[in-house]
């Protein structure tokens, strides 16, 4: 099961800003227009017009005009996804969601004040948390379990478990820092955990097993000049080795591979290193597009990234492109484009679909747009009507999984 990492270069603002603050505040996950991961700079949010009702998405010729006929689905039915949304200058929680992709329901979870924080690799159980309160419940929102009434609620990945499933971690304010917390994949035994771990970590990601665990720690200086420095640490080892320079690691399911944007002359570029490591960093050729998110098949060391178009000179945004990266040489192959920003990507659990949503607007107001890709049968549906999310604000998935 993935992650996502939500937003990219500004979440790591994000995360700049939340490592300065000794106390949980409002929120602040910014959308991105560049991932998530993941997680950009900010994007210039467009204003609602009096243009025509949205209209199907264009895409290269090998892609059909969208259906609402049968799906097909990648080994589950079920979405998972939570909402957020701009308000003056504030970012509120929207609640948490189900989309049954064969019978196109979508059924409210949580309402609104929860956020979305992970998918149990079996897709049994939830993390989700209302402000400082971290709850597990099954996939459905029921036998909501307390977990820790002081999460860190900064707007940071904070709460999640390992791919493997073996162990469930989690941030929790702690005086003028925080702690990390271990617990089994059912929430109990709950106990600090490793004490390589507890260096002032702001946000964990995603996360192989106990031996390799991604995260960030706060660094400041005596300038109160704040960084966020991610590492990758063995909780059975007790060693850390830090990721200079780099953000929103994502490790392959194989374990194989690692992907993470690395400062580059002209900014952050998106790279992939052999191994859970950045000695030897490949860059991709994303052209002129910015990475905004970007997923690992399940199935392959394949890496699926989402890429905005953006002009250089007006900032103005021209949709999406999708490609597929694979070994040993790396090369893009386009999959397709989509419009609209703030691009959330996930694959099936066969790696034989992916779903990709984004923020598009028009006289309606700002919208949530959802497309289904099969890959190998080149057909594309779009869930823009089941979905029927409509907001004067800006509106945008942070976080979304696909159910294995």
């Amino acid at each position: 099961m993935k992650t996502r990492q939500m937003l990219f270069v500004l979440i790591c603002s994000t995360l700049l800003l939340a490592a300065c603050q000794a106390q949980p505040a409002t929120p602040t996950e910014v959308p991105v227009s560049a991932t998530s991961t993941t997680e950009n700079t900010p994007t210039q949010i467009p204003q609602p017009s009096a243009t025509k009702a949205p209209t199907t998405t264009a895409l290269p010729t090998a892609w059909p005009t969208a259906t609402a006929g049968p799906t097909p689905v990648g080994g589950s039915d079920e979405l998972i996804f939570s909402l957020e949304k701009r308000v003056n200058e504030g970012y509120h929680f929207e609640g948490v969601y189900l989309l049954n992709l064969a019978t196109r329901e979508r059924t409210e979870l949580f309402d609104a004040d929860y956020q979305l924080q992970d998918l149990s690799p079996d897709g049994h159980l939830i993390l989700v948390n209302q402000r400082s309160n971290l709850y597990l419940s099954d996939r459905y929102g029921g036998s909501r379990t307390l977990l820790s009434s002081s999460f860190y609620d900064m707007g940071t990945p904070s709460a999640r478990w390992t791919e493997d499933g073996s162990i469930m971690l989690w941030i929790e304010a702690a005086g003028d820092g925080t702690q990390v917390i271990s617990a089994d994949p059912s929430g109990q035994n709950a106990l600090p955990a490793a004490a390589v771990l507890q260096d002032h970590a702001v946000a964990i990601y995603a996360s192989i097993d106990e031996d390799h665990i991604l995260w960030a720690k706060r660094n400041c200086s005596a300038f109160a000049i704040c960084t966020q420095d991610f590492q990758v640490s063995s909780l059975s080892s007790g060693e850390t080795r830090a990721l200079i320079n780099d953000q929103n690691p994502q490790p392959a399911w194989s374990g194989d591979w690692l992907a993470f944007l690395t400062q580059g002359e002209n900014g952050f570029q998106l790279a992939v290193n052999a191994g859970i490591n950045n000695d030897s960093p490949q860059l991709l050729d994303m052209g002129s597009d910015i990475a905004v998110d970007y997923e690992w098949s399940p199935i392959r060391n394949s890496l699926l990234v989402l890429g905005q178009v953006r002009s250089d000179y007006s900032g103005k945004n021209f949709g999406n492109n999708i490609r597929l990266f694979s070994p040993p040489d790396w090369k893009a192959q386009i999959l397709t484009s989509v419009d609209g920003i703030n691009g959330r990507l996930e694959w099936s659990p066969d790696g034989q679909f992916f779903v990709v949503t984004t923020t598009e607007v028009d006289d309606s107001g700002y919208w949530i747009g959802m497309r289904l890709f099969n890959i190998p049968g080149g057909q594309l549906i779009s869930y823009d009507d089941q979905l029927g999310l409509v907001s004067e604000d800006f509106l945008f998935v942070s976080k979304l999984f696909w159910v294995p």
